[in-house]
């Protein structure tokens, strides 16, 4: 999974870039006030992605443990979408483990199962359908 960008913790709202072979473009995630204020479900997601103020995705918390079940973290799912890409792209944000401030942008590759659930999220490649 390699790191397609990086985001800066700047208070309010996380600002920062992606950089791929044929994208380039800056990014904001600021909370979704509308879910803050209860005004939307609690499906709808924690930010809303913005690149020269429009609207291209949004991005929600997700906690997950480590591999002894001992500590939790959390991470961001996100999904970015413009009608002139040939795909979405899905993405995990993590916090720099070396600088707290910094967040890296790995990209994930979207898997048939979660292609045809409706999920923003792959699906684990070895998990099973319950």
């Amino acid at each position: 999974m390699p790191r397609i960008g990086k985001l800066m913790d700047m208070g309010d709202f996380f600002a920062g870039e992606i950089n791929t072979l044929s994208l380039r473009l800056r990014l904001k995630l600021v909370p979704n006030t509308e879910r803050d204020a209860g005004i939307t479900s609690d499906a709808a997601p924690d930010f809303l992605a913005y690149s020269k103020g429009v609207e291209i995705g949004a991005a929600w918390v997700r906690t997950d443990s480590d591999r002894t079940g001992i500590f939790a973290f959390d991470y961001l799912s996100l999904h970015l979408d413009d009608p002139f890409w040939p795909a979405s792209i899905d993405a995990v944000v993590f916090r720099n483990r070396i600088n707290a401030f910094h967040l890296d942008i790995v990209w994930t590759r979207r898997t048939p199962a979660a292609a045809g659930n409706g999920s923003s999220c792959p699906a684990p490649r070895n998990s099973t359908k319950t």
